[in-house]
């Protein structure tokens, strides 16, 4: 007897309870998930991002990604795979390392939620379709699921769900579920009996990204975000040049100018007598 009004108890408080909202509800959540990145002093978090592609001719694509995120104010940084972006105040950098090539440009982001397809959806998508989706949300425990159902075929996005905490709204995860046309090497060979060629038409491709947040934290050191970690200025050509660790790079500097730049800057040659 115990037994069963323990397994009755269990059952009842990881019961998860689902009901629709509206879609001012819904936006008024996403701003505040926002709100963990776009006003975030200082965190980072490690990112997982897993891609496929499913098609009615049974062509896939599967991909993995890991990368990690830190934030603070307006500072960005992240490295996704052999891609890696910093943003101060001063400037911008992006840095591919496959290409070894490295572009400085004076072209920050101003809102850090950019980074993230939240904004986007709530801004575009819902702007548009703001009746042709299913609202629900979800709440287990101290999480809760935000999802958005697309009630026709005819929409870019058939599922949008964000998992994120109940009290801190830091995200767990993002889902997103969405047509999307091919290109020309999106083809199919085999059809029936034939070898033939032809390309997908555009609603024939579904596109499934799965985002996966963990291991937030304070980080120590705002070191990350120092210039001379990724450029020198030259005192003899008043120009700038990769740092060390980037050398054998190919630099691109657009926008950028010497001469009111950053003191933390290290300058290259140093002065005489230093």
């Amino acid at each position: 007897m115990k037994r069963l009004i323990v397994t009755v108890w269990l059952a009842s408080v990881w019961m998860v309870a689902t009901a629709q909202v509206d879609l001012d509800s819904a936006k008024a959540e996403l701003y505040r998930i926002n709100r963990v990145f776009d006003s975030s002093l200082y965190i980072g978090f490690n990112v997982h991002v897993v891609y496929s592609t499913d098609t009615i001719y049974g062509r896939y694509a599967y991909e993995q990604l890991d990368g990690s995120y830190i934030l603070n104010n307006k500072n960005i940084y992240y490295r996704m795979g052999n891609t890696e972006y910093m943003q101060n105040d001063s400037f911008v950098y992006n840095i591919y390392h496959d290409e070894r090539t490295m572009m400085m440009t004076k072209d920050p982001v101003s809102d850090k939620s950019n980074l993230f397809p939240l904004r986007s959806f709530v801004d575009s998508v819902l702007t548009w379709y703001d009746t042709a989706y299913t609202i629900s949300m979800s709440a287990s425990a101290d999480s809760r699921v935000l999802s958005f159902t697309a009630r026709y075929d005819s929409l870019p996005y058939k599922r949008f769900a964000i998992y994120y905490q109940e009290e801190t709204y830091y995200p767990d995860s993002i889902e997103m579920k969405f047509f999307s046309g091919g290109d020309e090497s999106d083809t199919v060979f085999l059809i029936g009996d034939t070898v033939e060629a032809r390309p997908f038409v555009p609603d024939q491709i579904t596109r499934h990204v799965i985002m996966s947040f963990s291991d937030y934290y304070i980080p120590v050191s705002l070191a990350i975000f120092q210039d001379s970690n990724y450029v020198y200025l030259n005192r003899q050509t008043r120009r700038y040049r990769p740092a060390d660790k980037f050398r054998g790079y190919r630099f691109l500097a657009n926008g950028v100018e010497p001469e009111g730049y950053d003191e933390t800057i290290e300058v290259y040659p140093p002065p005489a007598g230093e």
